[in-house]
């Protein structure tokens, strides 16, 4: 039988070995990591430039008369995912949105004067709080309604991220923003070049265009947020 300071000697040598053994698998295993993350990064840049410039074409159609997009198939489709959320939300919340399912339908086709949507702008808001009084980054989408005499400037929010985890980015769902837009053209709806009995349900259409384009423009790196780029931790 070994004396104890045999089997304490075998210990502190085994635990020496593996620890030793380990580390240098963990180094290996950052390195490849790190490496893999770069060759997304530079991907997901192609990706993401490519995307901008399709984007830019998408914006002129826009500031001549964003109403060339309500007949696309893809706008269509968001309608109709979001009429779908919104009625399932709880009754007391009070959410409404009153839009025919059919856009080729809405109030904007009857419309003389165009849809023009300005100014499309992605900007950050780091001086916010959430709930619990965490600092946050608010990712807001700015743009300029403009229809006939009516003209006005939207900051709606797309994402937020801790700031003391830069990590912790959430983007908004549809129906988050589309809220948002709600709130934000509430003001207005009194002021929309249309009859008083038409003024609320083009607003809902507006509120629909709105949050769609915040989809479009809602630009971000995915490799950039999944906790590698900051520091690789294991």
């Amino acid at each position: 039988m070994q004396n104890l300071d045999d089997s304490l000697s075998m210990y502190y040598a085994l635990r020496q070995q593996k620890t030793a053994e380990i580390s240098a698998r963990i180094g290996q295993i950052q390195l490849q990591l790190a490496t893999e993350l770069q060759g997304l990064q530079e991907l997901e840049q192609q990706l993401l430039s490519a995307q901008e410039s399709v984007l830019e074409q998408i914006r002129l159609v826009l500031e001549t008369d964003a109403r060339s997009l309500v007949s696309t198939s893809q706008f269509q489709e968001f309608v109709r995912d979001l009429l779908k959320e919104v009625k399932v939300k709880p009754k007391q919340a009070c959410f409404v949105l009153e839009v025919a399912p059919k856009t080729t339908k809405w109030i904007l086709h009857t419309l003389e004067q165009p849809l023009q949507l300005n100014q499309i702008e992605v900007f950050e808001r780091t001086n916010s709080y959430d709930a619990g009084k965490q600092s946050l980054t608010r990712y807001c989408i700015h743009m300029v309604i403009q229809l006939g005499e009516w003209r006005q400037a939207f900051d709606i929010p797309n994402a937020t991220a801790q700031n003391n985890d830069p990590d912790m980015y959430h983007a908004c769902s549809a129906f988050t923003i589309w809220y948002e837009c709600d709130i934000g053209i509430r003001t207005a709806v009194k002021q929309l070049p249309v009859a008083t009995a038409k003024q609320q349900r083009l607003a809902q259409e507006l509120t629909c265009v709105m949050a769609y384009v915040c989809d479009l423009f809602n630009l971000y790196s995915i490799a950039e947020r999944v906790g590698f780029s900051h520091e690789l931790r294991i």
